[in-house]
């Protein structure tokens, strides 16, 4: 044998299973264009003329996952990676086996109220997929303090049983499951090869779950109904795999004969749609990273003659830079946005009748120290969910009344908290998700009116006793003064400062995408052997507003987010919580950029 390989083989491929030298690329040169290039979109302001970068690894790129010469490197990568992990196989099962210790695999979600149904999914163990089910409501009490107050059938039906779906499939994923307003039908839409491309299909509940000639093909997996079972919209993609058409689909009719009710071409922008809450509109429009667009339709106005073509109302033609959500409640929307350089956000409001910017108004006024992420608009309440002082939060409030904002209250001061499954427009209620990372997720029902909330269920966690575990918050100043927040869990038992301990350092970093301190099920094995698990809510992020990302973290200032990465690492090594040598670290997807950077940066 060689040198270089084991003497397995893989029978498929031919590469061997393990190798004991690093693969090496080859280098291929060559000429890659920056800026302008006639023919393709670069953006509004690409240089002109364009640059030339020479890369020798370009051949690499594969789009497609198809170039055989890019998967053998793959391959060879992982076979070398075997063989230099060879030693960890047993400590590998070991924590495999553990981290499903911690997994109830037979389990059921909390029922949330749709209709006249309770809606759930249940998992059992043995089974790969969710089987979704819901019971009818037999009676509804004069005072609903939280869901646990319907009386519900005993018999279940069920919607849609995943695992019967996916049979004979190599791969399955139901993405949106939505019942007609009337629920005698259930939309649902699968994707069977990976590609993230879904077909819709359509069960008959009263005909035993048979279901609909209507498949409608090639879809983003999206679905909304009108106001009735008449029509269902959905949207398509481009070549590029961009979401780019919004169409309404009559039942019983072709997909053929779909209408196209918007279209957009820009490729900087991809096409959106959504329900309100009010079930009155469905909201159509475009974003970017950065600019929004929205129209709104009139469902009443489909229900009244569904053979009418759909008129589209524009709200607000986008501006370059200003982003906004909408939402409707009776005659007034309500609209998240960054307008007049609310870097933040802010809530405003203003009449349906006439919806465009000029005629905005402020509903709360602008607060820098409060990142506003969306507002759900039910009929008698606001909630509004976003970030204060590092944390997500929840805000209540009368859409009448703005000084009657109110903020739910946690005991922890280091949570993470998220809008449930909220379908009623006309309750007392509103559901929520909390956890730490002390704290199994937990499903609450809050009553706005009476400011009562109720623990619904907290997620089973099997061989897990909560006080052996404790969560605290440091913070590391980054190179330019900025002080960046780490959460940290560890077992009490097995946690001194000043004797350095094996510690697992995560990061992300991106897109303003937040990593809160939320339960890890994963960690429980780690910290069981003595190590400490700490997230670094570095710039990129959006732990602390929409300035972390931009300007914190993003474009020019990136390398905030490999600062402030190293700025923690320095800071848990110079206290006495591990060494060099016992510092683990892990970014993935857009986080691997930081890792790549900071092993170069500091090696």
């Amino acid at each position: 044998l060689k040198s270089t390989m084991m003497a397995m083989s893989s029978s498929s491929s031919g590469v061997p299973d393990m190798l004991s030298e690093p693969p090496r690329a080859k280098k291929d040169p060559k000429q890659v264009l920056f800026g302008h290039v006639e023919g393709e979109n670069r953006g509004p302001n690409a240089m002109k003329p364009a640059r030339v970068r020479e890369d020798d690894y370009f051949w690499i790129r594969d789009d497609e996952r198809k170039n055989e010469q890019v998967l053998t490197h793959l391959r060879k990568e992982n076979a070398y990676t075997k063989y230099m992990t060879k030693h960890l196989d047993k400590a590998r099962d070991e924590l495999y086996k553990e981290m499903l210790s911690h997994i109830q695999e037979t389990d059921q979600t909390v029922p949330y109220k749709q209709g006249d149904y309770m809606y759930s999914s249940r998992t059992v163990e043995g089974l790969s997929y969710d089987i979704n089910i819901r019971k009818k409501i037999k009676e509804t009490p004069g005072s609903v303090v939280s869901s646990k107050s319907f009386v519900v059938d005993e018999a279940e039906e069920i919607t849609v049983d995943e695992n019967e779906l996916a049979k004979g499939l190599t791969h399955c994923e139901v993405r949106s499951l939505k019942p007609s307003p009337d629920h005698g039908l259930i939309a649902y839409s699968m994707d069977t090869v990976g590609y993230e491309t879904y077909k819709i299909y359509i069960k008959d509940m009263a005909a035993g779950g048979a279901l609909l000639p209507d498949v409608i093909e090639d879809t983003t997996g999206s679905i909304a109904w009108g106001i009735d079972r008449q029509v269902l919209f959905y949207a398509t993609q481009d070549d590029a795999h961009r979401s780019f058409k919004i169409w309404m689909h009559r039942l019983g009719t072709p997909q053929s004969q779909d209408v196209l009710i918007y279209t957009e071409p820009d490729e900087l922008y991809s096409a959106m749609f959504f329900k309100s809450k009010s079930s009155h509109y469905l909201f159509v429009g475009s974003g970017s990273t950065e600019t929004s667009e929205w129209h709104y339709l009139d469902l009443a106005k489909i229900a009244q003659d569904p053979t009418s073509r759909p008129e589209l109302h524009l709200i607000q033609a986008r501006r370059k830079g200003v982003d906004y959500e909408v939402e409707n409640w009776e005659d007034q929307f309500f609209i998240v946005t960054n307008q007049d350089e609310a870097k933040n956000f802010k809530l405003m409001h203003t009449p349906v009748a006439t919806p465009s910017a000029e005629h905005w108004k402020d509903f709360i006024p602008y607060d820098a120290s409060v990142r506003v992420s969306s507002v759900y608009c039910f009929k008698n309440f606001l909630v509004i969910t976003g970030r204060q002082g590092g944390y997500t939060q929840i805000w209540t409030c009368d859409p009448r009344d703005a000084s009657s904002r109110h903020m739910v209250d946690f005991e922890e001061k280091a949570h993470v908290v998220h809008s449930g499954m909220n379908m009623e427009y006309d309750t007392s209620l509103f559901r929520f998700s909390y956890s730490s990372m002390t704290t199994p997720r937990q499903q609450w029902d809050y009553n706005v009116t009476t400011k009562e909330r109720t623990l619904l269920k907290e997620t089973p966690v099997p061989n897990f006793e909560r006080s052996l575990y404790k969560s605290d918050r440091f913070f590391a100043k980054s190179k330019d003064g900025v002080q960046i927040p780490m959460s940290v869990v560890y077992r009490k038992d097995k946690f001194k400062q000043g004797e350095p301990s094996p510690l697992f350092l995560y990061a992300y970093g991106s897109y303003e995408a937040p990593m809160d301190p939320g339960f890890n099920a994963m960690y429980l094995p780690l910290l069981d052997r003595g190590m400490t698990c700490v997230i670094a809510h570095v710039r990129g992020g959006g732990e602390e507003g929409r300035t972390w990302y931009d300007p914190g973290g993003r474009l020019l200032t990136k390398k905030n987010t490999f600062e402030d990465f190293i700025a923690c690492a320095d800071y848990l090594v110079d206290n006495g919580y591990t060494e060099p040598s016992k510092l683990a670290i892990e970014g993935r997807s857009a986080g691997g950029l930081t890792m790549g950077a900071v092993l170069n940066m500091r090696p």
